[in-house]
């Protein structure tokens, strides 16, 4: 029977919680969360936090990995056609 916490049964939204808790934020896979805990359990908190900050600064960040966001069918703004015209309903 295995001593080790099960943390590969735990939702990504709590090994997120938990990751952000010691210090390590940010969008990160699952694999990659459990790396860190992990990690923090075998090195400890400051070694591993150092080793996460030193490879984030050798990996370049993905430019353009966020989706586009979808053309607006009528124009650019969001108000009505006629405050957009004449600017929030002056009368000239």
């Amino acid at each position: 029977m295995s001593r080790e916490f099960p943390w590969t049964s735990l939702k990504a939204d709590t090994l997120r919680a938990i990751c952000r808790d010691l210090g390590a934020g940010g969008k990160r896979k699952k694999e990659e969360m459990l790396e860190f805990i992990q990690g923090v359990e075998r090195n400890g908190l400051e070694e591993t936090l150092k080793s996460v900050e030193a490879e984030e600064k050798e990996t370049p960040a993905k430019a353009g990995a966020k989706r586009a966001r979808p053309a607006k069918e009528n124009g650019a703004g969001g108000g009505r056609p006629s405050e957009e015209r004449t600017g929030c309903g002056s009368s000239s």
